[in-house]
């Protein structure tokens, strides 16, 4: 079992039937529920034809993509996850350049532990 409690529910109206397809946190790259797209679905999940019909089922990944970080442009946050604290000084050069920021745009950067996997946050006007 994951150590996420997340599922994906499969629900069949025709006959009334459905199951859970439960999924890891860390194997789906998964931070935050609001993230769910098309592109995160069909990329950790898969249909397969049963002769009972199709099943959803978790895709049997070789390599499973890297972590990415994300901005949120509603409170300007830029977030990596997980992350160590060697990442730091790369994370801002990437933010800064990507973004046409200098160092006078953040106003905050803070480390911290989830489960004990460190990640950051920056905060820029």
């Amino acid at each position: 079992m994951p150590d996420s409690e997340h599922a994906l529910i499969a629900y069949d109206f025709t006959v009334d039937s459905g199951y859970a397809v439960l999924y890891d946190d860390t194997d789906t790259r998964m931070i935050d529920v609001q993230d769910i797209d098309l592109q995160w679905f069909n990329t950790y999940f898969e249909w397969k034809q049963t002769p009972t019909g199709d099943r959803l089922q978790l895709r049997q990944l070789e390599k499973r993509p890297y972590w990415t970080g994300r901005y949120n442009s509603r409170d300007n946050f830029y977030n990596i996850y997980p992350a160590n604290p060697s990442l730091l000084p790369v994370l801002l050069e990437f933010v800064l350049g990507q973004m046409g920021w200098s160092k006078e745009n953040i106003l905050k950067i803070k480390p911290m532990n989830t489960q004990d996997i460190p990640f950051y946050w920056v905060r820029v006007i």
